[in-house]
């Protein structure tokens, strides 16, 4: 399986249609499809001039191969409710903790990595003491990390990988905080 960095190289190589300059992509979430395990991410503007809204896309990428299957504009297909999240609702794309840009960069890194090594046992429906460890690791930065005008977007890719999450591990309870954004 690749890691998260190779998949968003990938990406971002592969996918010409998008301005890489003036276009982010979150952070990627799992979802189970029958038997494979996709990503899931949202794009958003991150042109430094445009005022920041609500992500207008949602892609799907086979995480075994880092391949792109699905690309959603959310004007012709939503992920989420349109009427909770309008398009021209305003959102705050910065990390919520107040760091520095190196301790920035450390706890995205740290992040990234988690989710690497929790992709190795997503869904399974037993998992061991080291990877509930994880779960909660990763979910104690993901509110760290994650702007809270984000959760219901994280939550929209895939409500089963948070629902799991919960399931595996008591104090990895971010269904609740983020079902109610």
């Amino acid at each position: 399986m690749k890691t998260v960095i190779e998949i968003t190289n990938k990406l971002m190589k592969e996918v010409k249609f998008l301005d890489w300059k003036t276009n982010a992509l979150s952070f990627f979430i799992p979802e189970k499809r029958g038997d494979i395990i996709l990503e899931n991410a949202f794009i958003y503007s991150s042109s430094p001039q445009a005022e920041k809204t609500r992500p207008y896309a949602r892609i799907s990428i086979v995480s075994e191969y880092g391949k792109l299957v699905s690309y959603q504009n959310c004007y012709l297909y939503d992920f989420t409710d349109t009427q909770k999240h309008p398009f021209e609702k305003k959102i705050n794309y910065h990390v919520p903790v107040a760091l520095t840009a190196k301790e920035q960069m450390s706890m995205i890194q740290k992040f990234s990595e988690l989710y690497d090594r929790l992709r190795e046992f997503v869904f399974l429906p037993e998992i061991s003491k080291d990877e509930e460890e994880i779960i909660k690791e990763y979910s104690d930065l993901f509110t760290k990390v994650i702007p809270k005008d984000l959760y219901g977007y994280y939550y929209a890719l895939s409500p089963e990988f948070f629902c799991w999450m919960k399931n595996c591990s008591s104090e990895a309870d971010l269904i609740e905080i983020m079902k109610n954004q």
